[in-house]
C-alpha cells in the first residue's frame, strides 16, 4: 500500500470511526432528547460561525457548551451535537473524505469526554471530574491530529508544526473544564436559559479582549499599505521586503514557531526595515561606497524604526516580536553588531533568523550599488560566516531550506540570477 493511499485510508476509517462512536455511545448509554438540545446545537452552530483567531486570547466555548449536554443527555447527545454542531461554512467547502474526518474527530472528541464525566462523577472532586473530561477531549483530538498530520507530512515529504499545534490544546484544558463546569452549573440550576446567559456575557468578553488584537492588526495593515505607496517608486526595495518576509517564514517554520506566533512574525518581517523611512534617499541609493558618516546614519536605522513601533498600541505580545527583529537585526552572533553589541543567544530568535534572510537577499537581490552574486556563492558565503555573523543553527536551517524546499527551488528569484565574479564582502559599510 502506497503512503497516499494509507493516509487516505487512515482518513476514512478515523472519521467513521469517530462517527460509530456515537452510535455505540447512542446503544449503550441513550436517553430521551429534549428541546433543550436543540437550543444547545444553536449556540454550538453560532459559535462555530462566529470563532475569531488570536495569537493571544483564545475562548474556546465548544466544550462549554458540550459539557452540560453530557452531564444531562449523555455521551450519545454530546457527540450528536458535535458532529452536528461544529460545521461551518468552509467545511462545507472541505473534500468528502476530510469533511467526514473533521466531524469523527469532533465527535470521538466528546463522546470520550462525555464518558469521562460519567464514569469519573461521584468518584473524585468535581473539579478534577471536569478537568479530566477537559483532558479527554483535548488528547483524543490531539492524537488523532497528529496521527493524520505526520502521515501526510510523510507522504507529501512537508513539513508543519502539527505537533506545535497540539500541544497549544493544552492550555484550553483549565479554562474549557472551568467554563465547563460553569455552563453546567447554570443548566442545572437556571435550566438552558442560564446557559444562553452565560454564552452572550462570554461572547461579549471575547470580542472585546480580541478588540484589542483585532485593532493592532488592523494599524499595522495599514502600516503595510503605507510602506508599500512610499516604496511604489522602488521596485527593488519593495521585493526586498516581501522577500526577506518570505525566506523568514520559510525558516522560522522549521525552527518550530507555532501558528499563532507565524501571523505576528510575518507583520515583524515586513517592518523590519521601517527606520530606514527617515534615511535620505541619497544615502540609501547612493551608488558608491558610503563613507563612515554616512554609514553612521543607515546604523541608526534599528533604533528610529523601533520608537516608530513603540508609538504604535498594540498588545505586548506582538509589540515585542516586532520590535525584537526590527531592533536587532543587525546584530551580529559574535557580539560585534549594531546597534546593543548583542552576542549568541542574547539576541532574540526571530532577529537571529531575519539577520540571515536579510543577509541573502542583500547579496542575491539587485541593488544600485553592485551586481547580485550567483546562489552558490551567497550560500558559500552565509557558511563562512556561520558562527560570527550569523547564528550557526539558523544557517544550517536556511541552507537546507535552500537546497531541499520545493516551494524555494520553484519560487525563489535568486536561482536565475546569473553567474558573477565578483567578492562577497558582507563587512562592508553596506545595509540591505
Amino acid at each position: 500500500m502506497t503512503c497516499r493511499k494509507l493516509l487516505s485510508f487512515l482518513v476514512w476509517v478515523v472519521g467513521l470511526g469517530g462517527l460509530a462512536s456515537v452510535a455505540l455511545a447512542g446503544k449503550f448509554w441513550f436517553t430521551k432528547p429534549d428541546l433543550d438540545l436543540v437550543i444547545f446545537l444553536i449556540l454550538m452552530l453560532h459559535n462555530s460561525a462566529n470563532g475569531v483567531d488570536a495569537s493571544n486570547a483564545i475562548f474556546l466555548l465548544t466544550l462549554p457548551i458540550l459539557m452540560p449536554i453530557a452531564y444531562a443527555f449523555g455521551p450519545f447527545w454530546a457527540g450528536l451535537v458535535a458532529c452536528l454542531g461544529t460545521v461551518d461554512r468552509e467545511q462545507m467547502k472541505f473534500p468528502l473524505p476530510f469533511f467526514i474526518l473533521n466531524r469523527g474527530i469532533s465527535s470521538a472528541a466528546a463522546v470520550a469526554s462525555a464518558l469521562t464525566l460519567h464514569l469519573a462523577m461521584g468518584k473524585m472532586p468535581e473539579v478534577f471530574t471536569f478537568m479530566l473530561s477537559a483532558t479527554a477531549q483535548v488528547l483524543t483530538i490531539g492524537i488523532l491530529y497528529i496521527a493524520i498530520q505526520s502521515l501526510q507530512c510523510a507522504c507529501t515529504g512537508s513539513e508543519d508544526n502539527y505537533l506545535s499545534h497540539a500541544l497549544a490544546l493544552t492550555k484550553t484544558i483549565i479554562p474549557g473544564a472551568a467554563f465547563g463546569a460553569l455552563f453546567t452549573y447554570l443548566y442545572l440550576n437556571y435550566s438552558v436559559l442560564g446557559v444562553v446567559a452565560g454564552y452572550i456575557v462570554l461572547c461579549a468578553v471575547r470580542s472585546q479582549t480580541l478588540f484589542g488584537h483585532i485593532d493592532a492588526r488592523y494599524r499595522l495593515n495599514l502600516i503595510k499599505a503605507l510602506l508599500r505607496t512610499s516604496y511604489s517608486k522602488d521596485p527593488d526595495l519593495m521585493l526586498h521586503l516581501e522577500r526577506v518576509a518570505y525566506f523568514s517564514r520559510r525558516i522560522a517554520r522549521r525552527c518550530g514557531y507555532s501558528w499563532s506566533k507565524m501571523h505576528i512574525f510575518d507583520e515583524a518581517c515586513y517592518l523590519h526595515d521601517i527606520g530606514k523611512l527617515e534615511i535620505s534617499d541619497d544615502i540609501l541609493k547612493s551608488p558608491r561606497v558610503l563613507s563612515a558618516q554616512e554609514f553612521e546614519e543607515i546604523k541608526k536605522h534599528p533604533e528610529r524604526g523601533a520608537k516608530f513601533i513603540d508609538d504604535i498600541p498594540m498588545d505586548d505580545g506582538t509589540r515585542s516580536m516586532i520590535r525584537n527583529i526590527i531592533l536587532h537585526h543587525h546584530e551580529r552572533y559574535d557580539g560585534k553588531g549594531y546597534p546593543r553589541g548583542l552576542a549568541g543567544d542574547a539576541i532574540p530568535l526571530e532577529a537571529r533568523i531575519v539577520a540571515v534572510a536579510d543577509a541573502w537577499d542583500a547579496m542575491t537581490g539587485r541593488r544600485p550599488y553592485r551586481r547580485p552574486a550567483s546562489r552558490m556563492d551567497a550560500m558559500d558565503e552565509l557558511r563562512k560566516n556561520a558562527g560570527t555573523q550569523f547564528d550557526p543553527y539558523v544557517v544550517e536551517v536556511f541552507l537546507d531550506v535552500l537546497e531541499n524546499d520545493p516551494d524555494i527551488l520553484g519560487n525563489d528569484p535568486a536561482v536565475g540570477y546569473p553567474e558573477v565574479g565578483h567578492s562577497l564582502n558582507l563587512e562592508a559599510a553596506r545595509t540591505s
